[in-house]
Formats: C-alpha cells, structure tokens, sequence
C-alpha cells in the first residue's frame, strides 16, 4: 500500500485492528477514517487508535437507534403542529398587506382619514421623510407599539438616501426605542 493511502471504512470489523494501528503509527499509510456506532456513548475501540492524529471517526448515521426515531418523530410532530394556527396568520399578513400605502402621501397614498396623509398633503411634501418634525411629530406615534423606532429609521435613510436608494436596501422592522 502507498504511503499517502488513506483507508475509508464503514466498518472497522472487518480490519485487524492491531496491523492497523502498527502502520498507521509508522506512517505506512496517511490516515484512516471510519463511520462507528456508539452503544451508550461509548466507542469501544483501543485507546491507542483513538489517540492517533491521524484517524478520523464519524458517528454512524446509517441506522437510527429506536430513541433517535422517537426524537425525529417528535420534532416532526411539533414542527407540524406549529401550522395549526396557519389560517390566522395568513389572513392576519393578508390585512397587513392592505394596510401599505401604494402611493406617497402627498398623491393620496393611504386611508383618507389618515392623519399623517392629511399633514403631508397641507405641507405639500411626498412624505414625511421631507419634514423637518418628523424626528419629533406625533402622527408617527401609533406606530412605535409595532415598530419601535424603525419607521423613524427607515425614514432617515429615505431622507437621506432617496426613495430608490431606500428601496434596494435594508429596511427596519422593528427597532428597539432609544
């Protein structure tokens, strides 16, 4: 056998273990690996094999013990029951996406009972990114329970960056208030 062998194995019952360790020690091959099943978290292979370096052990995934196809049964479970309340939250999303402004303020974007809308509209600006209050106003007030402060975030980078600019970036949906 070549001295840059490496000798791969889905078993190690099938090798002598002592002949192994003697040329893995002498550098007769490179290296060994080899897939192994652990019977109660214990590798039952000689010490001596288990301290070379150049020895590779994986856990054996080609079979399940009984408790590991609990476990995956049980996560599969959970993550199954995790969509019960999938109607709910899709037509909650489906109302939040009613909610979006489709045209700036300024061009009637929004409810038209809306206050922030309204505001825009009297200072004949798009949006509120071009008030100079909108750090401060109190029409953005209803969104901090939701948002935090991302919308006075978002509507930083807007004032500073444009609209376009804002669109291709990172938007902020929740920031934690300052």
């Amino acid at each position: 056998m070549k001295d840059d062998a490496i000798l791969v194995g889905a078993t190690w019952d099938v090798v002598v273990l002592g002949d192994l360790i003697s040329v893995l020690k002498n550098n007769r091959i490179r290296g060994a690996g080899f897939d192994v099943a652990i019977e109660g978290g214990k590798i039952d292979l000689p010490e001596e094999l288990l301290k070379l370096g150049n020895v590779v052990l994986t856990p054996h995934i080609g079979y399940n013990t009984v408790e590991a196809k609990i476990r995956q049964v049980d996560i599969c479970i959970s993550n199954i029951e995790a969509f019960n309340n999938y109607p709910q939250c899709y037509e909650v999303l489906g109302g939040m996406v009613k909610l979006r402004c489709r045209k700036i303020c300024k061009d009637g974007g929004g409810p038209p009972f809306c206050k922030i809308r309204k505001c825009c509209q009297k200072k004949g600006i798009n949006g509120c990114w071009e008030c100079e209050e909108f750090e401060t106003c109190e029409k953005l007030d209803f969104l901090k329970p939701g948002h935090g402060d991302a919308h006075i975030k978002n509507l930083r980078k807007i004032n500073k960056q444009g609209i376009e600019e804002f669109l291709k970036g990172r938007k902020y949906w929740y920031a934690k208030p300052k």
